[in-house]
């Protein structure tokens, strides 16, 4: 080889080398995120102007990401992150939207902030398509008059409180179609009453799947929701009205659906499976449960615990460690609750009043309740009647019971021998309702 050919040979490794050097070192200072807290100001402009925002009149997008936080001034716009990370310290928020209404808030990921999106007096936004991980607090959360947004097909995964939450007066918003995945707990209304919970999953929360805390007139329908400790859907200690509706709900360590001291709730067309208790309500008054499926529950299926005026009708409640469960802590109160028209099926126990004194909790009259045209199937043990309950409807007509061998010797539909069934059913029906 001569040695301008050497010579050549050379330059074009080291040429190569330099180039395969720079393609290594580049890359790093040009993908560097921004660094700093950005403000999109109310005049429309944007601090700092380095800042990594592109404005195009009202539309403002991400062109890189932000280890910061981003705050928005300016009402009537919409901000698109473009599917750029905005990374938090765990002690600011991600986004940040201070009194502003008609802002469009899309296609961001926040990670790692105290709360991913959060807005503060803030009306009629819609905040969608995020993907909102890790934070200290919350993944959404909506505060103080906060009214009439809309939060939809987020992805909120490992923050640790709720995934969305409306907190202190958050009316008429709209939660739906978004994923709460392996947060402290899936959505939450606390003091916050007329929102729409819809169409959510909530999967692998710690705690619990929706709850309706200290509010009215909220609405969780058609959600599903897999997994936590305590609650399923939850709503306790606020003024009623809520609806409950179309809901799936599964493996739950306590009660899938969990009501206390609350008045006037539609529990409806929900799917419960596998958790501890299906339906439990404590210290309520005049709730519906209807049409229900409930199965798979260690305990009861419905529990009813010192509570009046229920309506339970229609639902289907097979295979749990008893199908409906009485039990009543106050001496003066009279449960005066209805049950009809139930399917009760091949559960430990069917229906169970109980008498049991467990110290601290003195069980006292659970009698008063009114069952009638239930179909009572293939329990282990059909009943435990631990009180006086009224076992017909008053115009001669009481429940279908598998185990009942009488005869109807006058052809109405109505047993005439063996009576009353199981002691208590004078008006046993010879086939199932």
């Amino acid at each position: 080889m001569t040695i301008e050919k050497r010579i050549i040979t050379v330059s074009l490794v080291a040429g190569f080398f330099l180039i395969g050097l720079g393609m290594l070192i580049i890359p790093a200072g040009v993908d560097a995120a921004f660094t700093g807290n950005v403000i999109i100001n109310s005049d429309g402009s944007v601090s700092p102007a380095t800042a990594p925002i592109n404005v195009k009149g009202k539309s403002y997008s991400l062109n890189d990401d932000i280890d910061g936080m981003l705050t928005i001034m300016r009402s009537g716009i919409s901000v698109n992150g473009k599917g750029y990370t905005i990374t938090g310290d765990g002690t600011n928020y991600g986004i940040y939207l201070n009194n502003v209404d008609g802002v469009t808030i899309k296609n961001f990921i926040v990670d790692g902030a105290r709360v991913g999106i959060r807005a503060d007096t803030s009306c009629e936004n819609v905040i969608k398509d995020n993907t909102i991980k890790n934070s200290r607090n919350a993944g959404i959360a909506l505060w103080y008059d906060s009214d009439g947004n809309t939060i939809k097909a987020n992805y909120v995964s490992g923050n640790s409180a709720g995934g969305v939450v409306l907190i202190y007066d958050c009316s008429e918003n709209i939660v739906k179609d978004n994923t709460a995945y392996q947060n402290g707990y899936g959505f939450d209304a606390f003091r916050s009453s007329n929102n729409m919970f819809k169409d959510n999953d909530a999967i692998d929360n710690s705690m619990w799947g929706i709850t309706f805390r200290f509010s009215t007139q909220n609405t969780a329908k058609d959600n599903y929701v897999d997994g936590g400790a305590y609650y399923g859907i939850s709503i306790y200690y606020g003024t009623g009205n809520h609806i409950v509706m179309n809901n799936v709900i599964k493996n739950i360590g306590f009660s899938g659906i969990y009501l206390d001291s609350e008045t006037d709730i539609l529990v409806k067309d929900n799917e419960i499976y596998d958790c501890f208790i299906g339906i439990g309500s404590w210290f309520t008054d005049d709730i519906t449960i209807k049409d229900n499926l409930i199965t798979g529950s260690t305990v009861p299926g419905i529990y009813i615990d010192t509570a009046t005026g229920h309506l339970v009708d229609g639902n289907d409640i097979i295979d749990n460690g008893q199908g409906i469960y009485f039990w009543n802590r106050n001496e003066d109160l009279e449960m005066d609750n209805i049950v009809t028209y139930n399917l009760i099926k091949d559960n430990g126990y069917g229906i169970y009043t109980d008498d049991v004194d467990f110290g601290s909790d003195i069980a006292y009259d659970c009698g008063g309740n009114t069952l009638h045209h239930n179909n009572i199937i293939d329990n282990t043990v059909q009943i435990y009647e631990g009180y006086d309950n009224i076992w017909d409807d008053g115009k001669g007509e009481g429940n279908f019971w598998s185990d009942y061998t009488g005869t109807d010797n006058d052809a109405d539909g109505v047993g005439d021998t063996n009576l009353p069934h199981s002691g208590v059913d004078h008006y046993p029906l010879m086939s199932q309702c």
